[in-house]
């Protein structure tokens, strides 16, 4: 058993014809033995499905990326 901490929770849609609406979950799981972040999503009836596990580096590259598509369409002043 481990604890998961969720540090980000942003509305989203699904992917899809339908597009459903759903919570985006970022956050790390809490292990001596490994430090992993968690990525997942929060369907509107409660189900929490796992999207990814990665490394500290792999979601820094991750974040670095979103953030320079963010910025493509709404640039920082």
């Amino acid at each position: 058993m481990y604890d998961e901490t969720h540090l980000c929770e942003v509305a989203a849609k699904r992917k899809g014809r339908e597009q459903k609406p759903c919570t985006l979950k970022a956050g790390f799981i809490n292990r001596i033995s490994a430090r992993q972040v968690v990525l997942r999503t929060e369907d509107v009836g409660g189900v929490s499905p796992l999207v990814a596990i990665m490394t500290p580096e792999t979601a820094r590259e991750l974040g670095e990326a979103l953030i320079q598509a963010a910025n493509r369409f709404c640039p920082q002043p």
